[in-house]
């Protein structure tokens, strides 16, 4: 339904730990699979990729021929495909499920900049089957080590929930966490919202560094709107930036912005 390819934060998750500016990192597996009862993983994945090897617990997927140029990924290539969350949609009775997939290649594939391909998926449950409501495949680059970022259920809506990707990365000193706000919609899924959250140098930065110190940090709120099927998404930001460039005095990053759903989409309210 789209592309999505690009990350906005360099590559990693909580699943890495800074030690210090300029160290290594430490890896850190991904936490095990919890499986909702009543969730059925082979066939839901036979119904989203059509293959699905109950021995290797994976399927197999083509990675998209475009969007891949940063990656370690080549385009076309063949790729293993696993669930690692999976969560009942809140209101549904146990009967809809939303679903996020990592892809990597095979072989090893654990290096820092090694992001793994996700993909999403709702799931309804039925005495028919599995019903595919809305996907995603794996076309989205997020994570690192071959392991995929944080995720968890947010609500959009008074019956609306998407999956909200968390991932914090850095490097010489610097740290940053980027969010992805991924909701179903016309069949696949929106990237409604992706923007950084939180980034700091403390690592390096003022007596120890050319750098000046900087650091700040946004609050993600969803707001209930009368008349409306969706929530509206209000971001309060504290703190300090350096500018894009790198150079020049610190900016002032304080503000609150309100946004709207708009056809997938979370815009600024003066936008529309």
């Amino acid at each position: 339904m789209h592309k999505r390819h690009h990350s906005c934060a360099p590559v990693l998750v909580g699943a890495i730990v800074l030690l210090a500016a300029g160290a290594a990192w430490t890896q850190t597996s991904a936490p095990a699979l919890q499986i909702p009862p009543g969730f059925d993983v082979p066939a839901a994945m036979n119904a989203l990729y059509g293959n699905y090897d109950p021995l290797s617990r994976i399927s197999i997927f083509t990675a998209p021929t475009k969007g891949l140029e940063h990656a370690n990924i080549q385009p076309g290539q063949k790729v293993n495909v696993q669930p690692f969350f999976i969560a009942a949609v809140p209101d549904s009775g146990q009967n809809q499920f939303l679903v996020a997939t990592f892809a990597i290649p095979d072989g090893d594939y654990e290096c820092h900049a090694c992001q793994p391909l996700i993909g999403e998926a709702l799931l309804k449950k039925s005495a028919g089957g599995w019903t595919v409501e809305a996907s995603e495949k794996p076309d989205l680059l997020s994570g690192a080590w071959g392991v995929p970022p944080g995720t968890e259920v947010f609500q959009f809506g008074p019956h609306h929930f998407g999956i909200k990707l968390t991932n914090t990365d850095g490097g010489q000193g610097a740290m940053s966490t980027n969010i992805y706000l991924l909701v179903p919609w016309a069949g696949g899924f929106s990237n409604a919202f992706s923007d950084f959250v939180e980034e700091d140098n403390s690592g390096y930065c003022g007596t120890q560094a050319p750098s000046p110190c900087y650091a700040y940090h946004s609050d993600l709120k969803f707001v209930k709107v009368d008349n409306s099927d969706y929530y509206d998404l209000v971001i309060e930001t504290s703190g300090t930036k350096l500018p894009s460039s790198g150079t020049g005095a610190i900016e002032n990053m304080s503000g609150v912005k309100r946004l709207h759903f708009v056809d997938g989409k979370y815009i600024p309210a003066n936008s529309q």
